[in-house]
């Protein structure tokens, strides 16, 4: 159910510009760039190898889910968008 109603308001990114902020050609790069074209104010990933040690990156935090979870119950979200 929660899947659902996820899927029914999301919007689906694409990326217009290219990013090397991990190693040049990284594929998570196209994800930094996902959230930067979203103005996600989250970006929600397991990946602890390269994207949960940036933190943050330009106005997109990073965090795992149950960091995310937290987040959410200390604070409305401000609708500009998630990736």
């Amino acid at each position: 159910m929660a899947l659902e109603a996820l899927q029914q308001t999301a919007t689906a990114i694409g990326p217009r510009r290219h990013l090397a902020v991990i190693k040049p050609n990284h594929a998570d790069n196209r994800i930094l760039a996902c959230a930067v074209e979203a103005s996600a104010d989250y970006l929600v990933t397991d990946d602890r190898r390269k994207l949960l040690p940036l933190e943050e990156h330009r106005d997109t935090r990073i965090v795992n889910a149950p960091q995310f979870l937290t987040a959410l119950a200390e604070y409305p979200p401000r609708n500009r968008g998630f990736a």
